[in-house]
């Protein structure tokens, strides 16, 4: 059977229904891989109906396993303190996927970061040959979130959030960022993907021809956070304000907690 969606409730004995395993239930004889168990210790997805989009289960003793790791739906659940989180848009199918990217609580101002954006300055690219990056700022004038880039073609883009700085200006504090996208070109027939890859220390690379960054310093990271998937139907349309002011399809939010590092990003399309 199915497991429950975010918010829940979800039991012990409704992971045991689903995946197996012997009493007395414990969580730590739940982790899951491929279609058979792994055992505690090392990582691996948890499957719900055969499909593996859920968050990644921690490995080691030490590391924090959730009921919620198990949650059915499209909300994924995890927790690692960072300084920085790198949210890829996946899309292997339709050309041009314009992101649009914003931190809006706390929101510092200056709308989404994307190519073609009409929002404040610093926050607009419009036609830029470079195709370059693109900030949302803290009114300290330090970079809050910054897009990596313009893909015209079929793969990835990026943004990044530097959960330092805004710790730093607001305090240890929960933040709501928005993931939304709209096609300039042809459309996509299969869903887009959200990932996460968060970063403890360490200085953050910028990976331009790439479309993200990676963090060879960090002094700890969580990779590969995989949510769910949702089609991108909406498409850039006229050029010009009716056009580019369009924040295009809701694909995800991303909830995260800058002292306790629990998180979830949630790809029901209601978390914004």
């Amino acid at each position: 059977m199915a497991l429950p969606s975010y918010p829940g409730p979800i039991k012990l004995s409704q992971l045991q229904t689903e995946f197996g395993g012997s009493n007395p239930i414990r969580l730590g004889g739940e982790y899951h891989a491929g279609q058979g168990l792994v055992a505690s210790g090392l990582s691996g997805y948890p499957i719900v109906d055969g499909v593996s989009t859920k968050t990644l289960i921690p490995s080691g003793t030490t590391s924090r396993i959730s009921l919620g790791n198990f949650f059915g739906g499209d909300v994924t659940e995890f927790y690692f303190v960072a300084d920085y989180i790198v949210l890829t848009y996946y899309f292997d199918t339709g050309l041009d996927l314009d992101t649009r990217t914003k931190l809006s609580s706390p929101d510092p101002g200056g709308g989404y970061v994307g190519w073609g954006w009409y929002g404040q300055q610093g926050q607009r690219i419009i036609s830029d040959p470079s195709y370059a990056q693109a900030s949302q700022d803290l009114p300290n004038g330090q970079e809050a979130l910054t897009w990596a880039g313009d893909n015209r073609g079929t793969g990835l883009e990026s943004a990044l959030v530097n959960v330092s700085n805004i710790r730093g200006y607001y305090g240890n504090t929960t933040i709501t960022i928005e993931l939304r996208g709209l096609w300039f070109n042809t459309v996509g027939t299969t869903p887009v993907k959200i990932q996460a890859d968060l970063y403890k220390g360490g200085t953050m690379r910028y990976l331009g021809g790439q479309y993200t960054w990676d963090n060879p310093t960090a002094t700890s990271s969580k990779l590969d956070i995989a949510s769910g998937q949702i089609n991108a139907t909406d498409i850039m349309g006229p050029t010009g304000p009716s056009g580019f002011s369009n924040p295009g399809t809701a694909i995800a939010s991303l909830t995260y907690n800058t002292a306790s590092g629990q998180g979830t990003i949630d790809m029901t399309g209601t978390g914004f």
